[in-house]
């Protein structure tokens, strides 16, 4: 049916936004706290928002703000880097369609929440430390290492370094004795990141992945983890396959614990 309308419908002349509407709808858009406040904006005013007056006057925006840039002190007026942003996001709308910008929207939403996570936790350490409470500096840690897995900016082999780091230093305070639960979470995690891991040799690599999944296979059992049990159990199966040392038909075969 679009198709037909497509084809056969008159060619209409766009109709004319008043300046105050796409002013409003535009300012709401770019001043929104988060993406997706954006997006829910976005899609109440579509029609004003992929307008050619819109696009016209946030690249008018972009270049006032090329030509005078803000000074540090100045607000009011966002970056020229954020007005680009939402202008790219505007584009695409325009050449694809809603559901292309929502993911658009959720994967800029996941940066700049996992950038935020990324600096509250290290904030963090700096007023909690491992002498005065050991468990709450554990947790940031491992939390800082789930931070730095996620993370899509700056150099993937760094941030995977710093996760590795990190989940090494909560295991210095969990233990499978005391805290058997976020200890296998962590070991769980940690061989996820050195099977992520770029630098390093790759063989050892495999081994430690093996050896933190089997680590977590220890407190995820079928009867009292069942879900947590199975997805180690397929991360292992994975890393056995991926091994180069021992026999590959005992690889292919790999181990099963806890069974």
């Amino acid at each position: 049916m679009g198709s037909w309308r497509k084809l056969f419908s008159r060619r209409r002349r766009p109709p004319t936004i008043p300046a105050a509407d796409l002013t409003a709808a535009l300012d709401a858009f770019i001043g929104a706290e988060t993406w997706e406040q954006s997006f829910a904006i976005l899609i109440e005013h579509e029609r004003v928002l992929v307008s050619d007056a819109t696009l016209v006057a946030l690249r008018a925006r972009i270049a006032a703000g090329r030509a005078h840039p803000p000074m540090d002190d100045e607000e009011g007026e966002p970056s020229v880097a954020l007005l680009e942003q939402h202008l790219a996001l505007l584009e695409a709308v325009r050449a694809t369609d809603l559901a292309a910008a929502r993911q658009a929207f959720a994967e800029r939403s996941f940066e700049a929440d996992a950038a935020q996570d990324l600096a509250a936790f290290e904030a963090a350490l700096t007023a909690h430390t491992r002498e005065a409470v050991p468990l709450e500096w554990a947790t940031i840690q491992y939390n800082l290492g789930n931070a730095y897995c996620d993370r899509l900016d700056g150099d993937r082999a760094e941030n995977v370094e710093r996760a590795i780091a990190a989940y090494d230093a909560a295991l210095t305070v969990y233990t499978a004795q005391t805290l058997p639960v976020p200890w296998a979470m962590t070991q769980y995690n940690l061989g996820a990141a050195y099977s992520d891991r770029i630098l390093g040799d790759r063989a050892e690599n495999v081994e430690r992945t093996i050896a933190a999944y089997e680590l977590a296979l220890t407190v995820y059992t079928p009867q009292a983890h069942p879900a947590d049990w199975a997805a180690t159990q397929n991360n292992l199966g994975n890393a056995y396959r991926a091994r180069r040392r021992g026999g590959r038909a005992e690889n292919l075969v790999g181990h099963t614990t806890n069974e």
